[in-house]
This record gives structure tokens, sequence and C-alpha cells, in this order.
């Protein structure tokens, strides 16, 4: 304010902004301690000009008045907030008579302006650049310009290894510590955790980490702390003739080496820990032998500068480098390398799948592998010419009844039984509190989704491998991870009550003569029964020979990939999957018995409960909804170019897929059928 008196009002000027003036008035009047009825007469003695006019064509009974700067204020405001209002509407009219005169719309005007502004900005960046560029060519500017400051940069203390070992101690959390001893020529650390600052514990941990490994180092470098300045540091110094030197109180920046090294070494110990959930000295060994390994300025890691080599790793002492991110790679270049050296030819349609051919071109043998995992089939004369040679390349367990991949493979007869009852067997409820488990709505924990996940994921193993019937449960399941409540824990252990309840053996028998077989595709989908309004569809694959004998091949239950509008979407895009399923198996069969993938001699048959899916097909009228005229003619396609030999309707009850699709649906149907390998078609 200008005044010094808070009993003078503030100075009106008209040059200024007129609301700023108000707000100084405002202010005044709470400082003033004139009274209420004379601040209106103080402030309108105090103006100049047009605003003391206005202000005296006010009677002094007005202005003499508790509302009397009221009265005053209102009366300015028509003079000089109308006047703003003026010269606003005036530069409207004038930008308004500019637009109109060069025939261009207010808008365009404003992009151009705003053009020309960039333009002159941008004119001002490279005058600005242009100028720097002189400077700093001026042989004058740079003469006698002010040098720029040197970092601070200290000698190296040492050249040769052990000569200089630097200790410090950096805090883990509270109580625990970490010793760290780092030598400067070679950058080695070694570490120790300590509980206690104590001197002689301090002394103790750095010869059992250092000197007992690299003997007494030339010079000691710390700081001034008192767990390293004290007698027995230094009683140990002249025990091994080691010279202390130590940094300047509250300097730990003079010692940059450790501390440097220090953040490196804290940050790998950290992930290190989170990782594993090791202890704080098994984090600190993995830790130190992690940053061992890093090359460094040199060019070369400490371990090689202090040991002559780096240590053994996984990959160097097996020939196998599991902890590298491309191990499966490397594991698979040298399983189909060692196949193809044995004569195999690599499927073209999965890339897992080996196969011989014979003099005449057919096929005498195959091989699936998974991972580490092979699994074999085919004549007298494969097994005793390939098969010896890949027991010698690799390591190989025994045979006949075996565990693969978690399934118990057998040979029975003239059929192969297929199950998992041992891995069924060790699978464990999800533990939980008698207490929480009546809280059926409550969200669940970190832990509690961390179980939740792990049992879906060991109960989806089962289900794609050898358990159809719980292949829906399971995938509802598995879809309401992420809004899990106690009650989705009751039901993962219902399922896993529900595999331990029923064993189910998967039978692969001998179905007949080849020219018999056919894939038969069982498709179903349950409109809208997800908990989101999804649609749940799926399709059971099976290799079907004479009077009906049969082998599950694949099934599959999933969300239908879109949200669809009738049940006929729902069942159309459930037998494409199975369509899909199907062609991949016919080309992959045909390859493996005759050698050539181009061959498709297996027919598909369909089978769906949906009458109006079956009309659709058959006749040449089109269906109301345009998505579904694209899937419908691609099976049509199909059909025509004889890839599907028939599309049959069944009944619901003799839907073998019906259970794929809907939560707690019986599968008794399922279970009869592939517990006697037999299910005549109808149709």
């Amino acid at each position: 304010m200008a005044a010094g008196n808070y009993k003078v009002p503030p100075p009106f000027d008209e040059k200024k902004s007129y609301e700023s003036w108000k707000n100084e008035v405002e202010i005044w009047r709470l400082v003033t301690d004139l009274e209420k009825k004379k601040q209106a007469l103080a402030v309108a003695l105090s103006l100049t000009g047009r605003a003391r006019d206005s202000a005296l064509e006010i009677a002094a009974v007005d202005l003499n008045d508790d509302e009397g700067m009221n009265v005053l204020l209102t009366k300015l405001d028509a003079v000089f907030l109308k006047e703003e209002t003026d010269r606003q509407y005036e530069a409207y009219t004038e930008f308004d008579r500019i637009t109109r005169e060069n025939g261009v719309s207010m808008v365009d005007y404003i992009v151009e302006f705003e053009r020309r502004y960039n333009r002159i900005r941008n004119a001002d960046d490279e005058c600005t650049t242009i100028l720097k560029d002189i400077v700093k060519n001026c042989e004058t500017c740079i003469r006698y310009s002010k040098p720029k400051p040197k970092p601070a940069v200290g000698l190296p203390m040492a050249s040769t290894y052990n000569e200089t070992v630097a200790v410090d101690l950096h805090e883990l959390e509270p109580g625990v510590w970490y010793l760290h001893a780092i030598d400067h020529f070679t950058r080695f650390s070694a570490g120790s955790i300590v509980t206690t600052k104590k001197s002689k514990e301090i002394v103790k941990h750095f010869i059992h980490c250092w000197i007992s490994v690299h003997g007494p180092p030339r010079r000691l470098f710390s700081d001034n702390g008192g767990e390293f300045n004290n007698e027995d540091m230094r009683d140990m110094a002249e025990s091994f003739n080691i010279e202390v030197k130590t940094t300047a109180a509250y300097s730990p920046w003079s010692n940059g080496l450790l501390e440097r090294h220090n953040q490196t070494l804290t940050e790998i110990l950290m992930k290190v820990k989170r990782d594993n959930g090791c202890d704080w000295r098994m984090a600190l060994d993995w830790a130190l032998m992690a940053k061992n390994s890093m090359h460094n300025v040199h060019g070369y890691s400490p371990y090689q500068l202090v040991f002559g080599q780096n240590p053994n790793l996984p990959s160097v002492l097996t020939n196998k480098p599991p902890a590298l991110e491309d191990a499966s790679l490397y594991w698979y270049n040298r399983v189909k390398d060692t196949m193809q050296q044995l004569g195999a030819t690599v499927s073209q349609v999965d890339p897992a799948v080996f196969y011989w051919l014979d003099d005449s071109c057919n096929v005498m043998g195959l091989l699936a592998c998974h991972v580490d995992d092979f699994i074999w089939g085919g004549s007298e004369t494969f097994s005793t010419t390939v098969i010896p040679h890949l027991k010698v390349a690799f390591q190989v367990g025994r045979e006949d009844s075996f565990s693969y991949i978690g399934m118990e493979v057998h040979s029975v007869e003239d059929e192969i039984q297929v199950q998992q009852s041992i891995y069924i067997k060790n699978l464990q409820p999800i533990p939980v509190d008698p207490n929480r488990a009546t809280q059926r709505e409550a969200p669940l924990t970190d832990t509690e989704t961390d179980m939740l996940k792990s049992k879906i994921g060991q109960i989806l193993w089962v289900a794609r491998q050898s358990r159809p019937d719980i292949m829906c449960d399971i995938s509802i399941l598995a879809s309401s991870v992420k809004h899990a409540t106690v009650q989705t824990l009751h039901s993962a252990n219902k399922l896993v009550r529900k595999l331990k309840s029923e064993e189910v053996i998967l039978r692969f028998q001998y179905l007949g003569r080849d020219s018999s077989l056919k894939l038969v595709v069982f498709s179903d989908s349950s409109m809208g029964n997800l908990p989101d309004g999804g649609t749940q569809g799926g399709h059971l694959v099976m290799l079907m020979g004479e009077n009906g004998r049969f082998s599950p091949i694949c099934w599959q239950s999933k969300r239908i990939r879109r949200v669809v509008r009738s049940t006929l979407a729902g069942e159309t895009l459930a037998l494409a999957d199975g369509i899909d399923s199907a062609v991949f198996l016919a080309t992959l069969y045909s390859e493996l018995t005759t050698g050539d993938c181009t061959r498709n001699n297996l027919p598909i048959v369909c089978v769906t409960d949906n009458h109006s899916l079956l009309d659709a097909v058959k006749s040449t009228k089109t269906v109301t909804e345009k998505r579904l005229r694209l899937e419908i003619s691609s099976v049509k396609e199909l059909v025509h170019s004889g890839t599907i030999q028939q599309i049959m309707w069944s009944a619901s009850k003799e839907q073998l897929a019906d259970c794929l699709t809907k939560k707690g649906t019986s599968a008794l149907v399922l279970l009869r059928a592939l517990s006697e390998g037999v299910w005549q078609l109808k149709g």
C-alpha cells in the first residue's frame, strides 16, 4: 500500500488496473482505524480526475453512512468497468471487421495468427543459436571467458591387486549391516553380514572375508567412524603390517569408489533377496558373486583379474545353459541337430515332433519331445537302428510304463492307457482358516491370491492332459481370479476333491484299418452363462475307427472370443474352433503317416445339437447377423471342398461336449464314453 498512514486510503491511478485498486481498498478497510461511515468520505476525497468527479456526484449524506462505501464503489464500477467492457467490444468489432473484409472465418484468422507467432518464435530460437555459435567461435570471447570448473578427480590409490582395500558398513535394516571390502585396483568385493558395530566383531569379519582369502592388504582405507577408528582395528593393522588411512570427518564422498560400489551391491542384494526369499547372508553371497562377474573399467571382471578366470556357471558344468533366457531354444536346437543327424525329419506342423522314413518313404518311427521328456513309437527296425543312438546321445531313463510330463503311460494288452493318479494324489487343497472360511464374500489377500493362482495352474494341467470332465469348471474359475473372494478358494478346493473322488483313464486302442478312420468333432456352447454375460464354448476331438471305437485326441473349454447375440452365433463360433483343431490334427496325421502334410486323407465329421446351425450350413439362405455369415461361409467352403465329410445333429443328452460349456453339468455321459472307448454316432 502506498500510504504509510492507515487513515489515508490508497490513491487511484487510471493508468493502473481498477480491480487492483478495489482490492487495495478492501485491504485498507480491514486495517484502518477510521469509523466505517467515515471510510467512504476518506476514499472520495483521495480520488483524482474522473474518479473524483464521479464520487462528488454522490450526496455527502449517502457517503457518510455504513453503506457509503458500497454506494461509492457502485458508482465507480459504472464508470470504469463499463469502459473496460466497451474496450473489449471495440476490439471484437475491429476483429470482426478485419475477418469480414479479408473473407476469412474467425477460426482461420486465429489459426493463421498462431502460425505467424510460431514462425516468429522459431526465428528467435534460430537467432539465439546463431549468436551462440558466434560467441563459441569468437577468439576474444574465448580468451576472456570464465573457465569451466573441473570435476574433482582423485589420483588412483592402487596400481596392483591388494595394495589398497577400502571398507565400509552399509545398513540394510535396523540392527543389520553388511561389511563391504573392495580392492581399489581390481574392484573385487568381499563382504559379511554383521549385527553389531562392536570393533572386535568388525575386525573378526574383516579377517574372515578378506585376509583369510586374499592376505593382508598393504593399505586399509576407511571413514572416521568409531567401528573403524578404534584400538582393536589399529592392533590388527599393526599385527599384519597394514597401513591405515581414514577420510576426513563427515566426508564419505572422499571414498567415492566404495560409495558407488555400495550402491551397486545393495541393488543386486535387494533384488536377489526379493526374488528368492532367502536370508541376508545367502543374498549377500549371491550378490557378491554377480557383482564380481561384471566387467569393470579394465575390460575384465574382478574374478578374472584376481583368479585368472570367471567362476564356473551351470552352462560350463553341464553343457546346458538353463540360467540363460534362450536356454529352451539352445536345448531344442541341440535335440533337433541330434535327431537330424540320425536321419529324422522335423514335422512342418509341429516342430517338437520328429519322424523317420524308410527306403520306401513310409514312416517307420516317430518321436515327440516336451523339453527333455521324449516319447516314441515305431517299427522293429526303428527301435533297433535309431533308438540305441538316441540313448547314447541323451541320458534315457527307464522305458515301458513310465511317467511322461506328469502323465502315467501304461501299455495294457492291445491298448495304451494314460492317467494322472499320482499327480492328482499329490494335489492338496488350499488351506483356509476356519474363521476366514465363513467370510465367503471377502476379497482375497495377496498371499491367498498367489495360492489360488498356483492351485488353478495345477488343476488346469490335469484338466488339459487327462480330465476333460472338469475343463469347464476350471476354465470359469480361472477367469474369476481378478475378482476372487473366499468363495473362489472353496470352489478350487471343491475341484481338488472332485479330481480325487473319480479315477479317469484315457484309452488309446487299435481302431482298425486306416481307411475307416475319421476325426469326429463334438462342439457346443452355452450363451451368456459366464458371470459377466460372456459365452462359454467347447469342443472335443476324437479319432474314431470301426464299430465306434475311438481315442480322445484333444478337448477345449474357453470363453467365446467375442460377445454373441444369439445361440446360433455361439454354436457357430464353437464349431469353428473345433474344426480348426481337427484340421490341424488331420494335417499332422497325414504327415506322420505318409510323410506329406499336403495330403489330407483323414475325413472330419462334426456333431452339433443346434438345428439352426445345421440348417444354416446346408441352406443357401443367409443368416441375419452379418458377422456370422463369414464364419458360416468358411464352414460351408470346408464342406464343399471335402475337408469336412459331414455335419450331424445329435440330441443334447448325446452331445459329449455338453459338459465342456456348462458349469456343474454332469459329465457321466462323457466319462462313460471315455471308460468304454466306444461311441456310436446317430444321425
